[in-house]
């Protein structure tokens, strides 16, 4: 199996594609982490049980088992991956910061 993240310009755009024998299954996950504050979110482009693309987050405090999770149906992967760099773009105006080697 073979993932790739394709980033440019501060980490603001990017792409993670995970690929099988078969073609493209499923999406990456990514993390950003918010060291100052202890905080952590994650979110990722997937397919669901039907064969529809969501949006999948969840965010909580580091080494804590609180936290919460969401995910949001997308009309398909491209729009999955416009949701994704507006997550991007919201995380780092926070603060947050993409945390190195995590892409599930």
């Amino acid at each position: 199996m073979e993932s790739a993240i394709y980033m440019s310009h501060g980490a603001s755009e990017f792409r993670v594609q995970r690929t099988t024998a078969s073609g493209p299954s499923a999406v990456g996950r990514l993390r950003w982490e918010h060291r100052d504050a202890g905080r952590y979110y994650e979110a990722a482009v997937q397919r669901d049980l039907f064969g529809g693309w969501v949006v999948w987050r969840c965010w909580g405090g580091i080494g804590s088992p609180r936290g919460g999770q969401q995910t949001d149906p997308a009309a398909d992967e491209q729009a999955g991956q416009a949701a994704l760099q507006r997550v991007a773009k919201r995380r780092q105006r926070r603060g947050y910061e993409l945390a190195r080697g995590h892409l599930a």
